[in-house]
């Protein structure tokens, strides 16, 4: 038989446990298998937890692979609208010296 003993410390009670006898291998045997069960109850939990963590894992690496991909369009798409857009300014550089020399020549 297992005697605890419940001690109060900020908020939170601990339980002592009380070693058995050493002739008392029916109980010790016992105290065993329900430690065990508790551990491999954890263990169950445990593996479930790196189960869903690796699943999340895959998602989010699936994840950064198509926001890398869409973050290469969008800098080739920022390129070629910046090589536009000096175009248009050279363009227009070009227009505003011919104009006065058009109306000049009038």
């Amino acid at each position: 038989m297992l005697e605890r003993i419940c001690v109060k410390a900020s908020y939170a009670v601990k339980l002592a446990v009380k070693k058995r006898p050493a002739w008392d291998t029916k109980g010790r045997l016992e105290d065993m298998e329900v430690a065990l069960s508790r551990h491999l109850e954890q263990n169950t939990n445990l593996q479930h937890q790196i189960l869903s963590s690796n699943e999340r894992i895959a998602q989010l690496e699936s994840m950064n692979c198509q926001l890398k991909g869409t973050v290469q369009q969008r800098e080739e798409m920022t390129t070629q609208a910046r090589d536009e857009i000096d175009a248009l300014q050279r363009r227009l550089r070009y227009t505003s010296l011919l104009l006065p020399l058009l109306f000049c020549s009038n």
